[in-house]
C-alpha cells in the first residue's frame, strides 16, 4: 500500500468514528468542524487530489 492510500485510508476511520459518534448524523460543515476540532487539522482533501471535501467523500 503507498502511503497516499495509506493516508487515505487513516483520514477514512477518523471520518466513519465521527459519524458513528453522531447517532443523528452530521451535516458536511459540522463534519469538518468535528474533525478539526478532534484531529487537529482540517481535512486535507485537496492536498490528497480533489477538488473540496464533498469529492473527497
Amino acid at each position: 500500500m503507498t502511503e497516499h492510500a495509506k493516508r487515505i485510508e487513516d483520514i477514512k476511520k477518523e471520518i466513519r468514528s465521527l459519524l458513528l459518534s453522531a447517532p443523528v448524523g452530521l451535516t458536511l460543515p459540522e463534519l469538518e468542524k468535528d474533525y478539526f476540532l478532534f484531529i487537529g487539522e482540517a481535512l486535507p482533501s485537496k492536498e490528497l487530489g480533489y477538488k473540496n471535501t464533498e469529492e473527497f467523500l
